[in-house]
């Protein structure tokens, strides 16, 4: 049986299917929005040393966005790799690192959340299969 006669057989599939990939896409979405600014701004400033002939500043750690691992923005708890599984680790430790007593926003599974459902709520196709929808004249 072919992959695309699975989905055929079982719309479901696909709709699951694409859940997970949006929940990954926004959870990556929602670390470039947190690092590439940081990012930009240490480069930039490198930069700028470099053009005023000021002496460089001291390197930090590597910071991209591989490294550092993700941390809670609280306390700097470091989040490990099963807590950081797009929304359903933010509900199952109610939205705080495991070590951490004040919670996360609330916004910070919000991009997860979204990319994961805007293919099934973006107009044009329907809930069950993402298939566009037939239109009538």
């Amino acid at each position: 049986m072919t992959l695309e006669q699975l989905l055929i057989l079982h719309p479901w599939l696909f709709v699951w299917a694409a859940l997970v990939l949006g929940l990954i896409v926004g959870s990556f979405l929602n670390v470039l929005v947190w690092r590439l600014p940081k990012m930009l701004e240490r480069d930039w400033r490198a930069q700028a040393h470099e053009i005023l002939g000021l002496p460089a500043e001291p390197g930090g750690p590597t910071y991209n966005l591989l490294r550092p691992n993700s941390c809670c923005p609280h306390c700097s708890a470091p989040i490990r790799p099963w807590e950081n599984i797009p929304v359903i680790s933010y509900l199952l430790l109610r939205g705080a690192a495991r070590d951490a007593t004040a919670a996360s926003a609330r916004a910070t599974p919000s991009p997860n959340w979204h990319a994961g459902c805007s293919r099934h709520l973006s107009p044009g196709t329907t809930a069950s299969a993402g298939r566009p929808l037939e239109c009538c004249s």
